[in-house]
């Protein structure tokens, strides 16, 4: 028999314990630690990957701080100092500007063409309506002309305030007023030109390019679109001009110097640097409010922005950026051909997430591609202006036009200009014979935005076939005979 001294004496309704308690408490366990993983593995994972793209992004703004590109409002304002070897003319600017703003200027310039809104612009070479209010107002405003006149004669520098602290959110008012200013010149221009005065229609124009160029250190996008319309607005002037007023060529050579030294690629490409600042101070440390006070309505858009996520979109848009301004040191097709591919590269790697469809940050590069061809068609058309006044110079030493663009080199030319939009071949120039002129009227042209040669026609019909209207397809001047500038 076995002996009971050391049995264990278990009271009568105590359970009999069988191990499941305890693989009860494990399953709970690994339940608990589940739930748990379910929620740490993609916030650790969202973690680290914001982690890291915040430590990339910081990375390249120290780079481009390095480099002496502008990252925030601070070097923003340094990128935009104007160099001490200038004449500062701002305040002469805008003491134009608010003249030109003024409702005593509003209600004298009514009805004129160019800075009335509701009146069309005559075509070059046709006769300007109300030349009798053109001389009134004029007259009028001659002392905002002159204060025009002195700035360019001191180099057409300024340097514009602007809060770059503020973002996008800076207010640009002095460029749209600087727009109307420079119409107001282009009407000065058109006064000497029916006058027939070359020396006040030369100066007129240089005046009026230096106006139209003032923003050439503007590290904005915005304000180079805007001085590329005004210059593009005195290039019609002087197109006009050329058919009516008989210039020497010395003043003819002064023109040529004026055009030649436009360079818009340079502040096109410092405009994109600043544009990249300007990113960087909008949305790398923003509020709730603060995109609220910006537009950024939509919570999901907001929510976005104010976490960490958005400097992935940063780290990219920096990256989209460079790709831009790298590439405005080659060709305009290669820059074009490139910006393409970097455009379709952010569409594709923007934000897609349950959060949110694109990211505001990396949508802001939308609009780089026509800015770009923007910039280019301007080039163009400097170019081709450029070879207009050679072309006129040539005349009046031979009394003729040349055959080919090659005759103008080296004395009217240094080389023969290459069409931006091509990356070897020459602007076209043709000669078209006119039987109301004596002599033919000569065509230089770009083959402009579409890259196909249209035989310098700047009209294409219309896709429904109903009717024809105006498409600059190639960009177009035309240098009308000397005979034919009587009025």
């Amino acid at each position: 028999m076995c002996s009971m001294e050391h049995a264990e004496v278990r009271p009568h309704n105590s359970p009999i314990d069988t191990g499941t308690g305890r693989r009860r408490l494990g399953l709970k366990s690994m339940l608990l630690l589940g739930f748990v993983a379910l929620i740490a593995i993609p916030a650790l994972t969202y973690y680290a990957w914001t982690h890291h793209a915040r430590l990339k992004f910081e990375s390249q703004v120290r780079k481009l701080e390095e480099m002496g590109a502008p990252a925030t409002a601070e070097t923003l304002n340094e990128f935009y100092a104007l160099p001490e070897k200038f004449i500062d003319s701002t305040k002469l600017y805008l003491e134009a500007s608010e003249a030109v703003v003024s409702d005593s200027f509003k209600e004298a310039s009514e009805g004129i063409p160019a800075v009335s809104f509701d009146v069309a612009i005559p075509e070059p070479g046709e006769v300007w309506p109300q030349m009798d209010k053109i001389k009134n107002l004029v007259g009028e405003f001659q002392t905002t002309l002159d204060v025009l006149h002195r700035a360019a004669e001191q180099g057409g520098h300024a340097r514009f305030n602007i809060e770059f602290e503020e973002g996008y959110n800076a207010l640009l008012e002095h460029v749209q007023n600087l727009r109307q200013v420079v119409r107001f010149q282009q009407v000065e221009t058109i006064l000497h030109t029916h006058n027939k005065d070359a020396v006040k229609t030369t100066a007129a124009l240089a005046a009026g390019f230096a106006t139209a160029t003032c923003l050439k250190n503007e590290p904005v996008v915005v304000s180079q679109l805007v001085s590329i319309a005004c210059v593009r607005l005195m290039l019609t002037s002087l197109e006009d001009a050329l058919a009516k007023v008989d210039f020497s060529d010395a003043q003819l050579a002064e023109l040529q110097s004026v055009i030649q030294k436009i360079d818009f690629r340079i502040s096109y490409k410092n405009a994109w640097k600043g544009e990249r600042a300007l990113a960087f101070i909008n949305f790398r440390d923003p509020t709730w409010k603060d995109l609220e006070e910006q537009g950024w309505n939509d919570p999901k858009t907001r929510l976005l922005l104010v976490t960490s996520a958005r400097f992935n979109d940063l780290s990219g848009y920096s990256e989209a950026t460079d790709t831009l301004i790298e590439s405005l040191d080659e060709p305009w097709p290669v820059a074009i051909e490139n910006v393409v591919r970097m455009t379709q590269g952010v569409e594709s790697a923007s934000t897609e997430r349950w959060l949110l469809k694109k990211s505001p940050i990396t949508e802001s590069l939308s609009g780089a591609f026509r800015s770009l061809k923007a910039a280019a068609a301007a080039e163009a058309q400097l170019e081709v202006a450029n070879t207009l006044l050679a072309l006129r110079r040539f005349t009046l030493a031979k009394g003729e036009l040349p055959e080919s663009l090659e005759q103008l080199e080296p004395e009217w030319l240094s080389q023969t200009p290459i069409d931006p939009f091509t990356l070897d071949q020459p602007l076209r120039f043709t000669k078209v014979e006119d039987p109301k002129r004596a002599s033919p009227i000569a065509i230089v042209y770009s083959i402009g935005r579409d890259g196909v040669d249209n035989n310098g026609s700047q009209h294409v019909p219309d896709p429904m076939g109903e009717s024809i209207y105006p498409h600059p397809e190639d960009i177009v001047m035309k240098l009308l005979p000397v005979s034919s500038q009587k009025e």
